[in-house]
């Protein structure tokens, strides 16, 4: 197909016989010329139109595509959203009932403490009075034994002045002597008991 160009600038046949072979333009050759460029022109036209329509429909088409894509990428959106708000519901529930539990286990063992130490300071006051008791047992004691050793140096002193009296004058040196030993050994184990 010739172009533009080519079939304006074709020579004309009829004026070049006139002229002596010279080439021209007749006024029908341009009518001619006129109408092959409007026919060219209508082409391009034609076709440009058709490109413009395939674009428009591609344009439509990609269009229609993002508005699924966005409304399913929406819908996605919000699957998530409430997801997310169900998932922070739990966490905050769990949480509740953890702190909850945490309370309860912070006041069983407060609870426990407390009682412990009740039940310490009463075995402390039980141990307290069982060790005065026993202290008061024990200085009752002391004091009796004083009073026995008390009462056995006087019975000793006196059997001592007795028979030095009755066998002054009546006893061997010997005998005497192991007396003497007898009273002796038993101011020492006398002596013995008090320490």
């Amino acid at each position: 197909m010739n172009s533009w160009r080519q079939i304006k600038d074709e020579p004309c046949g009829f004026l070049a016989a006139q002229k002596g072979g010279a080439a021209g333009r007749h006024p029908s050759c341009l009518v001619i010329g006129m109408w092959k460029r409007y026919q060219a022109h209508r082409s391009l036209c034609v076709c440009s139109c058709t490109c413009v329509l395939q674009a428009n429909s591609r344009l439509k088409q990609i269009e229609k595509e993002y508005t699924q894509k966005l409304a399913k990428s929406s819908q996605i959106i919000a699957e998530l959203q409430t997801t997310i708000s169900s998932l922070k519901e739990e966490s905050s529930r769990q949480q509740l009932a953890a702190e909850r539990r945490l309370q309860d286990v912070i006041q069983k063992f407060e609870d426990e403490k407390q009682q412990l130490i009740r039940d310490n300071d009463q075995a402390i006051k039980a141990l307290q009075d069982e060790l005065e008791t026993r202290s008061h047992q024990v200085r009752s004691a002391e004091k009796k034994l004083h009073h026995k050793e008390l009462e056995a140096q006087e019975q000793i002193m006196y059997i001592r002045q007795e028979y030095e009296t009755k066998f002054k004058g009546l006893m061997p040196a010997s005998l005497r002597q192991e007396l003497e030993d007898t009273i002796s050994s038993l101011k020492s184990q006398v002596n013995f008991l008090q320490k």
